[in-house]
């Protein structure tokens, strides 16, 4: 299935449990013979600081806090609204 990145950033991400994680600020994905496959989804605030500066040290994540990686394995669908994910119990 073909996915455009604008399909996925600021969609809110739901759980099966109707929970909101956050939403959708940046990808990370893997590239292999000019392909590029989704690995995971980037959400919440850190997500959203990691997309426009960077990576941070340890020591600023550790101050920062963490955005939450979603594997791409954990999603269900891609609706108009939302994107939906199976929660771990």
């Amino acid at each position: 299935m073909t996915i455009r990145l604008s399909q996925l950033l600021t969609q809110p991400v739901r759980g099966d449990s109707g929970w909101t994680h956050g939403t959708v600020h940046d990808v990370r994905a893997s590239r292999s013979e000019g392909r590029a496959t989704v690995t995971a989804l980037l959400v919440g605030k850190s997500a959203l600081r990691e997309r426009l500066f960077g990576k941070a040290s340890v020591n600023e994540a550790s101050i920062q806090g963490q955005g939450t990686e979603i594997p791409w394995e954990a999603v269900e669908s891609i609706e108009p609204q939302a994107i939906r994910i199976k929660e771990v119990s």
